[in-house]
């Protein structure tokens, strides 16, 4: 291979390519709908010194559920992106998070302040489900607990 010598692409290649991108950018499809919005309510999250946290409804100022410590994996690591990105925006760690259920089932924990926003259904139904009975009102589910069918893992395959 020599140096300074210009590869060409056949003429039928570049028409190909370059016209396929512009089919993709000005394509005849519809712009998708933004879900609408169903029911919403705003959360605050309180740390408690004892590693608890208290989910609280920011408009009632009622604490809707208690977590205690060890308990909410899911929502403490949903929290701490969360909450790092409201150090860096200078944010107060009581402003409220709005959890928002839409009419296309997407369920998702938004931070105005900041923009981030979470879809809870990202990590799995039991997380979504534990979200949505906040919005309901409902008592969480009951965790399903792991075990084998003479308890104990001895004979397990």
């Amino acid at each position: 291979m020599r140096l300074g010598r210009r590869t060409r692409l056949p003429g039928w290649l570049m028409i190909a390519v370059l016209g396929g991108t512009g089919l993709a950018c000005t394509g005849d499809s519809e712009p998708v709908p933004e879900p609408e919005l169903v029911r919403s309510l705003e959360l605050v999250f309180r740390r408690e010194a004892d590693e608890r946290i208290l989910v609280v409804d920011a408009d009632a100022d009622r604490v809707l559920r208690t977590l205690e410590a060890g308990e909410g994996g899911f929502l403490r690591g949903a929290l701490r992106p969360l909450e790092r990105e409201r150090r860096r925006h200078d944010v107060a760690f009581d402003t409220p998070f709005t959890l928002a259920l839409h009419d296309d089932g997407s369920l998702v924990l938004q931070d105005p302040p900041t923009g981030m926003s979470l879809d809870v259904a990202a990590f799995g139904a039991t997380s979504r489900e534990q979200f949505l009975t906040l919005l309901d009102g409902r008592e969480p589910p009951a965790h399903p607990t792991l075990s084998t069918p003479n308890g104990t893992m001895e004979d397990r395959p």
